[in-house]
């Protein structure tokens, strides 16, 4: 006989037509026994594994006789969990590993040690390793595995210079603050800033700056913007006295 690996036995069935009554059959894992009376049956996976089989009747001649069994592994698939999110400063892991195809047989169990993590802007392999408990055999399966992606996408910061304006006084006019939208900062990492821009005769300009990452952070996990604010002098009034 030949059947899938399912966690209970696989044996042979003996129908004698001929004679009906009187009839003793014993079986064994060898030719030349030990016999026994209960029928013999192979759980784990093999191939044209023999059965024995000796059928006795008074006034009969003895047979002896074997056929095959044959288990083939069951299919399954393990499948690790994929996920996503935007670069926080912290390792996205993801521990959840589903069984899918035909499953475990009954009783069966694997215990899975999921590795995969990634912090910094990227993608991986949610990589992980399993192991069989509870007596379970790994030869009694055929195992597929399916390493879902684990990703970490830019974190999107727009830096904006402010805008400032004035009536012309024959002084710079200059504002240092730098203001910050979008995502924002991860936690623990920030930016220190160098404004340059200035504007002293009637005019505008833009309000230039630099930054430079503190605390650890990395360009490459982020997606920077600056925005220029507009430095402006318009034309002054003249305070003046006419006498007669």
């Amino acid at each position: 006989s030949t059947g899938e690996y399912c966690g209970t036995g696989y044996g042979i069935t003996i129908t004698v037509s001929t004679p009906s009554s009187g009839v003793t059959v014993k079986y064994s894992e060898t030719d030349a026994g030990p016999w026994q009376d209960n029928p013999i049956t192979f759980k784990d996976v093999c191939t044209d594994k023999p059965i024995y089989f000796q059928i006795e009747a008074e006034g009969y001649k003895t047979v002896t006789d074997s056929r095959l069994v044959t288990i083939v592994p069951r299919s399954v698939t393990f499948s690790s969990a994929s996920a996503n999110k935007k670069y926080d400063g912290l390792p996205l892991i993801s521990d959840l590993v589903t069984v899918g195809g035909e499953g475990f047989a009954s009783g069966d169990l694997f215990e899975f040690d999921v590795t995969g993590a990634i912090t910094d802007v990227g993608r991986t392999k949610n990589s992980f390793t399993y192991s069989p408990a509870r007596g379970t055999l790994a030869e009694n399966y055929n195992i597929t595995i399916d390493e879902g992606i684990l990703e970490v996408s830019k974190r999107l910061v727009t830096l904006t210079s402010a805008n400032a304006s004035k009536k012309f006084d024959g002084t710079p006019l200059v504002e240092r603050t730098v203001s910050v939208s979008g995502d924002g900062w991860a936690q623990g990492e920030n930016a220190s800033y160098s404004v340059s821009g200035t504007q002293t005769s009637v005019g505008s300009s833009l309000n230039d700056f630099t930054y430079t990452l503190t605390n650890g952070a990395k360009e490459e996990n982020y997606l920077i913007t600056k925005v220029e604010g507009k430095l402006t002098v318009t034309e002054g009034d003249i305070v003046y006295t006419a006498e007669d």
